[in-house]
């Protein structure tokens, strides 16, 4: 994984790096094994099943997930623990068989965050999860059936007057 300033700044002429050309940050520099296969792609982007994280080093701890299929769709997305640490998605064997998770210290989990004009109104979703097997590089978004966590959770708390 690279730092959206590196890929920016750093061309790397290693045969192993590859690159993309996006509209929004230039030319982006991956390596074809630190892609992941959502082989059902995600909700409104079924088309699109590979993609790489960048770490948006200016904005720690989130990331960018561009698509290597259409390199104009990206994501920010975060570690869903990070905003709200009692997050606990129940998810079935069944949905998990599909990422070939030998145990959960594999899994990562990812959430999609919408910005708003203000971080205040950025949200994340937590009814969507994004679920990574970090060893085999698939990921899988589910929807969850409990209504227990929204689309949109505040990133940030409101103030108590």
């Amino acid at each position: 994984m690279t730092t959206m300033n590196e890929t920016a700044t750093e061309v790397r002429h290693d045969s192993t790096w590859k690159r993309l050309e996006t509209k929004r940050w230039g030319v982006l520099q991956y390596r074809e094994e630190d892609l992941i296969t959502f082989p059902f792609g995600l909700l409104g982007f079924e088309h699109l099943h590979r993609w790489a994280l960048f770490v948006a080093e200016d904005h720690p701890p989130f990331q960018w997930m561009v698509s290597i299929d259409d390199p104009d769709v990206a994501f920010v997305v975060v570690d869903p623990l990070i905003i709200c640490p009692d997050y606990a998605p129940k998810v079935s064997r069944r949905e998990l068989e599909h990422l070939q998770v030998e145990s959960l210290d594999d899994l990562r989990l990812l959430s999609i965050v919408t910005l708003g004009r203000t971080p205040e109104e950025s949200t994340i979703n937590l009814s969507g999860p994004l679920f990574i097997n970090v060893k085999k590089k698939i990921g899988k978004q589910v929807v969850l059936l409990s209504s227990q966590y929204p689309t949109k959770f505040p990133i940030l708390k409101k103030e108590q007057p």
